[in-house]
């Protein structure tokens, strides 16, 4: 029967065979487009969980940086209303500096009395 084919014609059985070694190199090249195709997703998968890990450590660390910016300003707060409350504690200042005291009671007895005695 291989005389009844003509010499530039392929026989059944090698147009069988380029058929299996075609499907067996197309199988190979998809096989490693899928295999590319699966590193990238996960690179990509990974560049996106790097990324959250960073975003996630920034946040705490802008919370962290929140956290100690309130308590520096409440501790600021509080340390200032005690200032003012001393500068007007006039019982403290006179405890502090009695002779002082005296000395501004008697200015301002003289004072009154001078302004008194004028009217």
């Amino acid at each position: 029967m291989a005389d009844d084919q003509p010499k530039g014609e392929p026989t059944p059985e090698n147009i069988r065979d380029d058929m299996q070694t075609t499907r067996a190199h197309l199988g190979a090249g998809v096989q490693a487009l899928g295999d590319k195709a699966m590193g990238y997703a996960q690179d990509a998968a990974d560049a996106v969980e790097g990324a959250c890990r960073s975003t996630m450590d920034a946040l705490h660390g802008l919370q962290h940086a929140v956290a100690d910016g309130a308590s520096v300003a409440r501790h600021a707060v509080t340390d200032a209303t005690d200032a003012v409350g001393r500068a007007f504690d006039v019982r403290h200042h006179i405890r502090q500096r009695p002779w002082l005291a005296v000395a501004v009671a008697v200015a301002a007895g003289v004072a009154c009395g001078r302004f008194l005695a004028r009217r």
